[in-house]
């Protein structure tokens, strides 16, 4: 029987968001090359751990697939397939102008200085922008304490309306503020300075080697699933994020298309588990359907 011969269930655990639009404009085309629908489920709750447990109970046929950053997919490694990595965004520190930092040596400066410890913006422990802030803490030493918010939006809004010090964002979001003057760049966390940002430094080039943290989204499958299904999805996930007007999407919201092999996104996964774990403090009973079968 030729794959796919139905229509396909692609998960992804947000909505409205980076994550959400991604799997839709991927999915579109890769419906139109298989010649079958790919509907996309937005199943939400515990920053895509729900989701995860979800799709990890699902049936290894290659008929529903996971879109999701590294988070999800660390702490139930032993769930999924790893099928295609498609797209990345670059994280940026920022800080509300009342701090008075307007780089990085100010920035440590003023969270010395602070008569009380500052306070970060995070928006879930299995994110990337709060591991991104907390392996800046651990490199730096710098005692920044964690205010939990329901979701990156809402984190923007506590950090605009001054409840909080910093927060960590993609670049794409804090761009617009950042030329308003709502916000200060502080620091990339990247190996290079970003195109978007070329004034503001990237945490390599501070002497922080190793923090390009960013959210990578990539799909996977159950585990179990045959190979050569794996390696057909494989084909047509990488086929569409190579696609020029599928890049040209992604490029507009400051993404980074990638479209590698399940091998290469295996390998990926596998270095980010040693990045990501000392700082995931996610109760894994979030998101178990890996642990329990």
């Amino acid at each position: 029987m030729n794959f796919p011969s139905k229509p396909i269930t692609w998960v992804v655990g947000f909505a409205n968001d980076a994550a959400d639009l991604v799997t839709r404009v991927v999915a579109a085309s890769v419906a139109w090359q298989v010649g079958q629908p790919a509907v996309v489920e937005n199943r939400l709750g515990g920053n895509a751990l729900r989701a995860a447990d979800h799709v990890a109970r699902a049936a290894p046929d290659g008929y529903t697939l996971f879109s999701s950053e590294q988070g999800a997919l660390v702490l139930n490694e032993s769930a999924f397939a790893p099928v295609a990595n498609m797209a990345r965004a670059p994280l940026v520190l920022v800080a509300h102008p009342a701090l008075q930092a307007t780089d990085f040596a100010s920035f440590t400066a003023a969270s010395r200085r602070a008569s009380a410890r500052l306070r970060f913006a995070s928006p879930g422990a299995s994110l990337a922008h709060h591991i991104a802030l907390q392996a800046l803490k651990a490199r730096t030493g710098l005692d920044i304490v964690d205010v939990p918010y329901a979701g990156v939006m809402a984190c923007m809004q506590a950090l605009l309306a001054g409840e909080v010090h910093v927060g960590v964002f993609t670049s794409h979001i804090v761009l617009g503020h950042i030329a308003s003057g709502r916000l200060t760049p502080i620091a990339c966390f990247s190996e290079r300075r970003l195109p978007e940002l070329p004034g503001v430094a990237s945490l390599a080039e501070l002497g922080y080697a190793g923090m390009d943290i960013a959210p990578s989204l990539g799909v996977v499958v159950p585990r179990r699933t045959p190979l050569h299904i794996i390696m057909k999805l494989s084909a047509e996930v990488r086929r569409a994020v190579h696609d020029p007007r599928v890049g040209a999407k992604l490029r507009r919201l400051r993404l980074e298309p990638i479209g590698d092999t399940p091998e290469r996104f295996a390998a990926f996964l596998q270095r980010q588990a040693q990045i990501w774990r000392p700082f995931l403090t996610v109760r894994r009973e979030l998101g178990v359907a890996a642990m329990k079968s």
